[in-house]
């Protein structure tokens, strides 16, 4: 009878792996690296390079386990960090360390993030061949604050 562990062989790109965690019945969770095998089965890696079957090739369940969640790959020592929770956490600590109001610090934290995202392509347009790169900052950078192409001067 296969108790669900089976030595992993096959896994498909082992680093980019999301997370899955196994919901059992008995209200058991166990939460590790989501691995397919090449016959289909999903599972999870867990230490000793065991696997633990979640899905099987036809999607069904094996006995007593309740649901299966895959997610996005955990960052080290935390879970993931969508851009919604990171301008809350920016714009709360902006409230309460600076005394800004949650609009104010909103604002803020936008208005960073805007001139952030711009340096960063900014700097990649800098780094392309020349003739690319003025094509570039002629079409998306060289822009007035109100996001409209600059107006030439009549001579």
């Amino acid at each position: 009878m296969n108790d669900g562990k089976r030595q992993v062989a096959n896994e498909t790109e082992p680093d980019e792996n999301p997370i899955a965690t196994i919901h059992y019945e008995n209200g058991t969770e166990l939460t590790g690296k989501a691995v397919t095998l090449q016959d289909g089965t999903v599972g999870v890696r867990i230490p000793g390079e065991f696997f633990k079957t979640a899905l099987r090739p036809d999607g069904s369940m094996p006995d007593g386990v309740l649901s299966v969640d895959i997610g996005p790959k955990h960052v080290e020592g935390g879970l993931p960090l969508t851009d919604d929770m990171a301008c809350m956490a920016v714009t709360a600590m902006l409230r309460d360390a600076v005394g800004l109001t949650s609009g104010e610090a909103s604002d803020a934290y936008e208005a960073w993030l805007n001139r952030l995202k711009r340096a960063t392509i900014e700097h990649w347009v800098d780094s392309l061949p020349i003739r690319e790169s003025t094509r570039l900052h002629c079409k998306y950078l060289d822009r007035d604050g109100a996001d409209y192409p600059k107006e030439e001067e009549d001579a």
